[in-house]
C-alpha cells in the first residue's frame, strides 16, 4: 500500500529523497525519457508532454518538485509529487499522439536511481482525495 506525505510532514520525517538533481539528463535512459516528455508522438500509447520543451525547464521542474513536493512511498521506491498551481496546465496528456487532457502536476520517479530519475505529468485531480499518512491533511 502506498503512503503519501504532505511536504511539511515529509520534511519533518526526513522522507524527501536525497538525490542529486545537478544533471537530470546524464544517462541515455534519462535523455530518452526527456525526449518522450518533450514532444507528442503517435508511437506512445499514453504520453505526457511538458508545455516548455527546453532541457533547462525540465531540469528545473525536477529540482523544484524534489525540493517542494509531496512524497509517495511505495514498494518500488519514493516518488515526489508537485503541483505548482492546481488547475493551471503545465503540459498535456496524449493517447497515440492525439491530445487527451491538460496536466498540472509534476511526478518525479526513480529518485534513488541517479541514472533513472525522471519526471512526467499527471492531473492533480488524481491526488485530490489523497491525505497525508501523518497529519491527515491534503498532500497537494
Amino acid at each position: 500500500m502506498d503512503l503519501f506525505y504532505c511536504p511539511r510532514c515529509a520534511d519533518q520525517l526526513g522522507l524527501r529523497p536525497p538525490m542529486s538533481t545537478s544533471d537530470s539528463l546524464e544517462s541515455t535512459y534519462q535523455r530518452d525519457k526527456y525526449e518522450k516528455h518533450s514532444k507528442p508522438s503517435s508511437s506512445h500509447h499514453v504520453q505526457t508532454v511538458f508545455d516548455n520543451s527546453s532541457t533547462q525547464y525540465y531540469e528545473d521542474c525536477i529540482r523544484e518538485a524534489v525540493e517542494r513536493g509531496a512524497v509517495q512511498v511505495e514498494s518500488r521506491g519514493t516518488n515526489v509529487i508537485f503541483c505548482p498551481s492546481t488547475g493551471r496546465a503545465i503540459g498535456s496528456k496524449y493517447k497515440w499522439g492525439q491530445y487527451a487532457d491538460q496536466q498540472d502536476t509534476v511526478v518525479v520517479v526513480k529518485t534513488s536511481d541517479r541514472g533513472g530519475v525522471h519526471a512526467f505529468l499527471k492531473a492533480s485531480s488524481q491526488y485530490s482525495g489523497q491525505k497525508c499518512a501523518r497529519c491527515g491533511g491534503p498532500i497537494l
